[in-house]
């Protein structure tokens, strides 16, 4: 038998290596080519539990529509919780189209880019007490060309009714409600009376309806001012998706009345604020001639003027002329209701009762009430002519419970196409869309005012992206981000050393006890 050569050995040697490199070789074209498949056909897997990332078909859809490109200016701080949720998702969306541009902005690292985004959609902002910068507008969309879109931090999440202790996502929601507003470019008209001393738009001070314009606006409505003493005011409502009297001092005439209720019968939206106004000579409460209207929804203008009794309402000082009305269930008062929003305080002065007119089909629902202590004085000015000390109930005052703020839904017109009908809400004090109510303290009025608006208008929800269903989950700050870090680059590697160490002096101590440890084979 023979044996081989060494040069038959040196070649088989070659050859193995060159085999071996053409290997080599082969599995890095392959990488690349994967890597290039893969980058042209973006894949994501949701592996969450409720599948809070996998997208609906319907969000699919108008991001496979999309003809234009459109923009999404993420102003979260990196520490919100919602930010993880927000990038994941956009994520996804980026998935589906490549006419999606996405920036992030953290107003707390990027001062200088957040001030552009600012000063090019009007974003408002301030700081919390620990220095934290937080905005009116969470996420804006836009388009070239287009009005932008701006999403709010509670438009992404529903907090539940208090019994539900986690959050319900909202996020996919809110992001293909806001690509199609903003492809649709819709801003419905929400229309401001004046022409009877009404609030104004542009008064910045605390009794000004400045801020409620300014959250309209960044809310995607337009405020509109217009005169409905005008002869030729239909012209001009018939371009109001709702029409809004805020603190009226002078009497609406027939014509006008006559011509409002028209309007809202015919399908309409109408907010009515109206505190109780003294006459010229101060002897009597002023009748503002409104209730020709409101009488359609079922509702009346009390003329009275609310006192509340009770101490934990009422405000100290004073003779409870300014109290905290209590929300009952409804539609426009859900942000308001439960543990999560005791502390969303609806603000009460100079208000007037909201009764219900015996007269017609439609039956109102209370929105706002007081404490069974309170009272709707009738002759408010001969009690304050005698000034001799605090109010009392007479016998043909209200007694409380009183409402302070009603809804109706009338009828719909023959021929409408709307989901429903013609909308109304009447509250008998302006206190809570005025500037006061923008504050920190009693943003509970504001948040009343926005909802009642919001229910007014009803914009069609996009029924066809459902609700996620409620997940708890593990909220990690950015300093908990850096504790945890530290815990897996440091002491638990530390710790591993540590153990390897006391286990290697153990066994050396060990062998040194061992008998004859100390000698080769053991031999002394």
């Amino acid at each position: 038998m023979s044996r081989p050569t060494k040069r038959a050995t040196s070649s088989t040697a070659v050859a193995t290596k060159l085999s071996a490199a053409t290997g080599v070789v082969a599995a890095m074209v392959l990488a690349v080519l994967a890597n290039v498949a893969v980058s042209r056909h973006f894949r994501r897997w949701d592996l969450t539990s409720h599948g809070l990332y996998t997208l609906s078909p319907a969000t699919v859809q108008t991001l496979h529509g999309l003809e234009s490109r459109v923009s999404f200016d993420v102003l979260l701080p990196n520490a919100d919780p919602l930010a993880s949720t927000v990038r994941f998702l956009l994520d996804a969306y980026g998935a589906e189209t490549d006419r999606l541009e996405v920036r992030y902005v953290d107003p707390d690292r990027h001062a200088a880019e957040f001030l552009a985004v600012q000063q090019r959609f009007g974003v408002e902002a301030g700081r919390t007490e620990d220095g934290q910068i937080v905005t009116d507008a969470a996420i804006v969309v836009s388009r070239v060309g287009g009005k932008p879109f701006f999403l709010t931090p509670g438009q992404l999440v529903d907090s539940g009714d208090g019994a539900e202790e986690r959050a319900r996502s909202k996020v996919e929601q809110a992001f293909t409600t806001a690509i199609r507003t903003v492809l649709d470019d819709e801003r419905p008209a929400i229309c401001f009376s004046t022409g009877h001393r009404e609030k104004r738009l542009d008064d910045t001070g605390a009794a000004g309806l400045a801020d409620l314009a300014s959250r309209l606006r960044k809310n995607n409505y337009d405020a509109v001012p217009i005169d409905a003493s005008r002869p030729d005011a239909d012209k001009a409502l018939a371009a109001c998706r709702m029409l809004a009297i805020v603190g009226p001092t002078e009497p609406f005439g027939a014509d006008e009345a006559a011509r409002l209720r028209a309007w809202l019968v015919a399908g309409g939206n109408l907010l009515v604020m109206a505190n109780p106004v003294p006459d010229p000579d101060r002897k009597a409460l002023l009748p503002l001639g409104l209730d020709a209207v409101t009488s359609a929804g079922g509702v009346a203008l009390d003329e009275d003027f609310v006192f509340e009794l009770d101490g934990k309402r009422r405000l100290p000082g004073g003779f409870g002329e300014q109290y905290f009305a209590e929300p009952r269930p409804h539609d426009v008062t859900l942000a308001l209701l439960g543990e999560r929003n005791q502390d969303l305080k609806i603000l009460f002065a100079a208000s007037r009762s909201i009764g219900k007119t015996s007269a017609g089909s439609v039956v109102p629902t209370e929105l706002l009430v007081t404490s069974e202590r309170a009272f709707g004085m009738r002759d408010f000015f001969a009690w304050a002519e005698k000034s001799s000390g605090a109010p009392e109930r007479g016998p043909d005052d209200r007694k409380g419970p009183l409402a302070v703020a009603m809804a109706a839904e009338l009828p719909k017109p023959a021929g409408s196409t709307l989901p429903h009908g013609p909308r109304l809400v009447v509250v008998g004090s302006a206190t809570p869309a005025l500037g006061q109510s923008f504050s920190r303290d009693l943003r509970g009025g504001a948040v009343f005012v926005e909802s009642a608006i919001s229910w007014l208008v009803a914009r069609p929800q996009l029924v066809d992206v459902p609700d996620k269903p409620a997940a708890a989950g593990v909220r990690i700050a950015e300093a908990s981000i850096g504790e945890v870090a530290r815990y897996v680059m440091l002491y638990m590697p530390g710790a591993a050393a540590l153990l390897g160490l006391a286990v290697w002096l153990r066994r050396r101590a060990t062998d040194e006890r061992r008998p004859g440890a100390g000698t080769p084979g053991g031999l002394g």
